[in-house]
């Protein structure tokens, strides 16, 4: 998937192995591969059924996103970035989904 960050602090956060660890401390290895885990993925449906960190929908800001669990302490929080397919049942359609923005790196 092709991944966007909602600012540049975030993702020069996020894209520095030596930045993360200032920023996230123990939980900076295991953030950056959920990060190569959601890009590896062809579409968000791929990444529910196959990926780690118990991805749920969340509300973040008012808006309707998904997280991923990092660990006890963190979550990554995104929300689609693209225009968004339904299908008959108004339900989105994931496999659509090719492209993320990461919102925030959390704590829980």
């Amino acid at each position: 998937m092709d991944i966007y960050y909602i600012d540049r602090k975030l993702k020069k956060s996020c894209s520095n192995l030596k930045v993360m660890s200032e920023t996230y401390g123990i939980s900076a290895e295991k953030i950056s591969k959920r990060i190569q885990d959601l890009e590896d993925f062809h579409n968000l449906k791929e990444y529910f059924e196959g990926a780690k960190g118990d991805p749920h929908p969340v509300v973040y800001n008012s808006r309707n996103c998904y997280a991923v669990q990092i660990d006890s302490t963190f979550k990554i929080i995104f929300d689609i970035n693209q225009e968004i397919v339904r299908d008959e049942n108004g339900e989105i359609c994931l496999d659509q989904i090719t492209s993320i923005i990461i919102l925030a790196v959390n704590c829980k």
